[in-house]
């Protein structure tokens, strides 16, 4: 499981979408809190 922030999620989109399926799961933060999970 991989954190990503905000600002890394909006800046690098395409290189986390390619990550997304060997990773599994990345959870998104914001401010260091956890927001969100994605998921493949």
């Amino acid at each position: 499981m991989k954190f990503l922030s905000v600002r890394d999620l909006r800046g690098k989109s395409a290189q986390v979408w390619k990550e997304l399926p060997a990773e599994r799961e990345m959870i998104i933060t914001s401010n260091g809190r956890p927001i969100a999970i994605l998921a493949a």
